[in-house]
């Protein structure tokens, strides 16, 4: 009951299990009727990434985009809350949806869905165009950007001497994701698509998820042994962007040797087909029937054939060695065996 004694409808807290698809996510919203607003502070912490939050929103799929701004337009986004760098809102669509915008220096913005596509959806899209309103009508926050997150000084500090000059902010930025991605090469002992999808510009991230294809970089090196440091793993992630079509970024093209890396995986590559083949005809070769000795087959059966008069009647008469006595052959039986001589000797007389 609110204030004036008036019932007054809730949602109910939504609270996820650890078995959730959207693990950590445990937002209590108001009562739909009355949205909660974030603080200005709160808004303007935000707001000088709405330029971002829009190039964000363009890589979008077209059908997702015209369903989400349909729903925008609906008012289906409801209780658009902001929190620092996360922003959470629901959305109604078939079932209300809960939304989570979260959005890091490193990574620029990424969001999850509890609907049954999770990310880049309509419902996504949807509360990311209200998010984006809100931003654009707050002030920004008079603060400096935060400095771009650093890389190992030793992976700048080879780069910076191999360019000859010092590398900008996009550029630093770049390797320290260059680093997040070996980092979990090495602990999970696969690349991540989320990982790599940082290391291109917003418009083609969605390409890192291919979800019907190979991993990335799938074999190119014995399991055991991965690329040691972040520039040994480059040329890998190089050829495999190249290979999709993939842009490359162009400060690291002149550290870049394509041939050799591709020379490289091209070898590792043969082996594996090599080995993949002889691995499948020892297993054909094991499961044929043992050799039969030419001795042992069966011998094809030998028919002696001849044409004589008898009565008046020409027939046609038979026999399987010299030393048995010739009997009258069928014309319907002669006719099978000329069919399928294959199987018969037969010698005429």
């Amino acid at each position: 009951m609110s204030a004036l004694g008036r019932p007054t409808r809730l949602c109910a807290a939504l609270i996820f299990t650890p078995s959730s698809r959207f693990r950590g996510f445990l937002p209590i919203f108001s009562p739909l009727s009355s949205p909660v607003h974030s603080s200005p502070a709160a808004d303007s912490a935000l707001a000088r990434h709405a330029d971002e939050l829009a190039s964000w929103l363009d890589t979008f799929a077209a059908t997702q985009r015209q369903r989400g701004k349909a729903y925008q337009r609906e008012g289906r986004v409801r209780a658009l809350r902001i929190t620092g760098t996360r922003a959470l809102a629901k959305v109604q669509g078939t079932e209300l949806y809960s939304v989570r915008f979260d959005h890091d220096a490193a990574h620029g913005w990424a969001s999850q869905c509890t609907c049954s596509v999770e990310i880049h959806c309509k419902h996504a899209y949807a509360a990311g165009l209200a998010l984006l309103d809100r931003l654009r009508e707050a002030p920004a926050e008079a603060s400096p950007d935060t400095p771009a997150p650093a890389a190992s000084e030793s992976l700048t500090a080879h780069v910076q001497s191999a360019l000859g000059r010092p590398l900008k902010r996009s550029e630093l930025t770049w390797l320290r994701r260059l680093a997040e991605a070996h980092a979990v090469l090495l602990q999970g002992g696969q690349l991540d698509p989320y990982a790599i999808s940082w290391l291109l510009p917003p418009s083609h991230r969605h390409f890192a998820y291919g979800y019907n294809e190979q991993p990335w970089c799938d074999g190119w090196w014995e399991r055991d042994q991965p690329p040691a440091t972040p520039l040994e793993l480059w040329p890998f992630l190089a050829v495999a962007l190249q290979r999709r079509e993939l842009p490359l970024p162009e400060f690291l093209l002149p550290l870049t040797d394509l041939p050799a890396a591709k020379a490289r995986i091209a070898t590792r590559e043969g082996a594996l087909a090599l080995r993949s083949w002889t691995q499948h005809f020892e297993q054909l070769q094991s499961e044929l029937p043992g050799a039969v000795a030419p001795d042992a087959l069966p011998r094809p059966v030998r028919h002696e054939l001849r044409l004589r008069l008898n009565d008046r009647a020409w027939r046609w008469e038979t026999r399987t060695t010299a030393l048995t006595l010739w009997e009258e052959l069928h014309p319907e039986t002669l006719r099978q065996w000329l069919s399928d001589s294959r199987q018969l000797t037969l010698l005429f007389d």
